[in-house]
């Protein structure tokens, strides 16, 4: 059987009103207010020239907002106007479901998905429909709506799926929350990097699916079995219920199926700035202090410049080797590469190290720097790559263009990095001089 998609039948099946558009505020519901429109009156501006009412500006649409209702809120009609608000907090994951059943979601067709002028956040339900179940298949989640239909089994969100046509879960959701989420769990999570999903349109596609495997509270980040990348609490949500087809719905084993308070929610926060002191990785004893951070590199396309130190890792050494340099980190008793490279058995100089200023960037200077002849590194995987990292001292500056004594081609200044520190194994850890 075919799997569904919501790719290009989704782009084709809604209508786009609007661009993303990233609101601040830091605190649940992104310091956001209602826009109007409460939960049950259904009206919100008029998106298609059609309801009569006030015209949504395209580059900037406002929609309403309101708290849930109990029930599950369906589209009178396909138009803009007759969508449901967004909901102010997560719903009930039990909503839509009544002695153990399934309750249809009358006109799931008319669903018409919004895009952009909401901060999709957990405080808004990542701008999920009412009533909607993550049904998966492999490592697929698709958000879709139990609508009953003639034959009483059939799903929906923009594309059908009837009972039987393919073997498959269907869960309820909450927003991740520190008391809801734990190693084991069911999740879902934005895919790609994303932090939360841009739109009430994109909130319908692009989530990963599978087990729990480990959890970063200080980073933020979750790992799901089966997937290489870590996925930000931000945008994950934890599964509580299940609906096996034919079956009554049920409480997965271990989950708390209500719906988390505003003040326990994760919401998005701007990325940390910034490198750690170079000598808070050197213990009393002048000897590397064993990293908590190994683990598998993160792939997707991230904000490498300087000001983000390079996506190196707090615990990060650039450690000097036969060919070339290596970022590496302590495991205690040797150099390793986090993602589970190692222990390397040419170790020579390791250097802990910050990002240069402009104005440290002279001719005759001793620096690291990541070769890319005019941007930083793509990814925390990029920056962990071997072979980007080269040492030698400054022959020559011509603008942002640089070039080290002994190293062919040149460097930008903004991926060049100071040595402060050295260690050699059998020796206490010393000031760069």
């Amino acid at each position: 059987m075919k799997a569904i998609f919501l790719g290009a039948a989704l782009l084709a099946a809604c209508t786009i009103n609007g661009k993303p558009v990233s609101f601040g505020g830091g605190s649940p519901g992104g310091g956001m207010s209602s826009s109007g429109g409460g939960a049950s009156d259904g009206a919100a501006a008029g998106g298609d020239g059609s309801s009569g009412g006030e015209q949504v500006d395209p580059a900037n649409p406002q929609w309403p907002v309101g708290p849930p209702t109990g029930t599950c809120r369906a589209p009178a009609k396909f138009r803009i106007a007759d969508q449901p608000p967004f909901v102010d907090r997560p719903a009930d994951p039990w909503m839509g479901v009544r002695d153990g059943r399934l309750v249809p979601v009358p006109n799931a067709g008319n669903n018409n998905l919004r895009s952009g002028g909401l901060r999709c956040d957990a405080q808004h339900d990542h701008c999920l429909r009412d009533c909607t179940w993550f049904v998966t298949y492999g490592q697929v989640a698709t958000p879709m709506q139990f609508r009953g239909g003639d034959s009483g089994k059939e799903w929906y969100l923009t594309s059908p799926l009837e009972e039987g046509a393919r073997e498959f879960i269907a869960y309820r959701t909450v927003p991740v929350a520190r008391g809801n989420l734990k190693v084991g769990a069911i999740a879902v999570g934005r895919k790609d990097g994303e932090v939360i999903p841009p739109g009430e349109l994109e909130a319908h596609h692009s989530w990963a699916y599978g087990k729990v495997e480990s959890i970063d509270w200080a980073g933020g980040t979750v790992r799901l079995a089966g997937h290489r990348d870590p996925l930000f609490l931000a945008g994950s949500r934890v599964a509580v219920l299940e609906y096996h087809p034919g079956g009554k719905v049920e409480v997965i084993a271990g989950a708390d199926p209500k719906a988390p308070p505003s003040d326990q929610l994760f919401l998005p926060a701007d990325k940390q700035a910034g490198f750690e002191d170079p000598w808070k990785q050197v213990d009393g004893n002048g000897q590397p202090r064993a990293s908590t951070e190994l683990g598998p590199m993160v792939t997707f396309n991230q904000d490498c410049s300087a000001k983000f130190n390079h996506c190196l890792r707090p615990s990060a050494w650039l450690l000097e080797t036969t060919f070339h340099l290596v970022v590496v980190h302590w495991n205690g008793s040797a150099w390793v590469d986090p993602a589970g490279l190692g222990p390397l058995d040419d170790p020579g100089k390791a250097y802990r190290t910050r990002p240069a200023q402009r104005g440290e960037a002279k001719v005759g200077t001793f620096v690291i720097a990541f070769k890319s002849p005019n941007a930083p590194p793509r990814s925390e995987a990029n920056a962990y790559d071997r072979g980007v990292w080269f040492a030698g001292k400054i022959a020559s500056i011509d603008g942002d263009a640089v070039k080290l004594d002994g190293v062919d081609g040149s460097f930008i200044i903004d991926n060049l990095r100071i040595p402060l520190v050295w260690w050699f194994p059998g020796e206490k850890a010393e000031k760069v001089e």
